[in-house]
């Protein structure tokens, strides 16, 4: 019996081990948001030091070193914005959005599920059904013992 319970409390550790390498969000935190009107405002003032693009989302930094992201209206005035940013000095770069596919997005948000309850029940399963395995050939060693020789 205790090598039962040695058996399943080294499943339960694995299992929480791979659920802390799974689960845990390793992104840096988020900056704090600043109303766009605000962007706007620093940006005409000249306190904005650079910017980066990415579709609707601009993350930046103001010259006095702190950080802002904001999200940009989707208007046709957005050449007009960056013409602006050139104007004033900021250094402005973009970077290309893709669209995430459906078959990525499962694989990605699943997948980390799947393999932590796969283990965690497959190890389960071993850990349950090696008794019985071991009973059943005990007693197929007795049915043979007790055939008699043809």
């Amino acid at each position: 019996m205790s090598k039962l319970l040695v058996g399943l409390l080294v499943a339960s550790l694995l299992a929480a081990a791979l659920a802390a390498l799974f689960f845990t969000n390793p992104q840096p935190r988020p900056l704090p948001p600043v109303a766009y009107s605000q962007f706007a405002g620093a940006l005409e003032a000249g306190q904005v030091e650079s910017v980066r693009i990415a579709g609707a989302q601009i993350t930046g930094r103001m010259k006095d070193a702190t950080r802002f992201s904001t999200t940009a209206p989707s208007s046709p005035l957005a050449q007009a914005l960056i013409d602006r940013m050139i104007e004033r000095k900021v250094s402005v770069s973009a970077v290309e959005t893709e669209p995430e596919s459906a078959a990525v997005a499962f694989l990605v948000n699943w997948l980390p599920f799947l393999i932590s309850y796969s283990l965690l029940f497959g190890g389960l399963w071993f850990v349950f059904t090696r008794p019985v395995l071991r009973l059943v050939i005990a007693l197929e060693a007795i049915v043979r013992a007790g055939r008699k020789p043809e």
